[in-house]
């Protein structure tokens, strides 16, 4: 499984949004791991349509935390890549194009939230805009209309 990395420019961002600094030890942890931004960002991305070339490697965060025994979320991926490439060959090859769609719709996201809290000084703020962000979504996905594909037929061989 491959590596993944938040763009460069992001680097800041990332460490703002998943560390506690010496100087507030009480500002919210908003993501307490990596892999949690990470799975934010690429969610918001899709949601929001949004997808970006990495720039550059900033944090890093192997893919066996996302796939691991203890978090076990790499279904997300596979659905990701499912849903934009509507065919199971997107599984070949180690599913490597999941992982890098993934990657740039967590570069999409990471777009996204650096516009949310670009005019926000304080990184005690974040929490704040980012949980108005996140009801704000849920309040307007009620009025999305959701249009479900019907799935394309796939025959099988049949077993000798």
């Amino acid at each position: 499984m491959p590596s993944l990395f938040f763009s460069k420019k992001y680097e800041n961002l990332v460490k703002d949004l998943t560390s506690r600094s010496e100087d507030h030890p009480n500002r919210p942890q908003i993501f307490p791991y990596l892999r949690d931004l990470m799975l934010f960002a690429a969610m918001l991305g899709k949601s929001e349509g949004k997808m970006e070339e990495r720039d550059g490697n900033g944090g890093e965060v192997d893919s066996t935390y996302i796939a691991g025994q203890n978090f076990n979320k790499d279904g997300v991926v596979y659905l990701l890549g499912l849903l934009e490439f509507d065919s199971p060959d997107i599984f070949k090859d180690g599913a490597s194009q999941c992982w890098k769609l993934f990657e740039k719709y967590c570069s999409g996201g990471m777009s996204i939230l650096s516009d949310w809290l670009k005019d926000i000084n304080e990184p005690d703020e974040y929490y704040k805009v980012i949980q108005d962000k996140i009801f704000e979504h849920a309040r307007n996905s009620n009025k999305k209309k959701v249009v479900i594909k019907k799935p394309k037929k796939i025959i099988l061989p049949e077993n000798n």
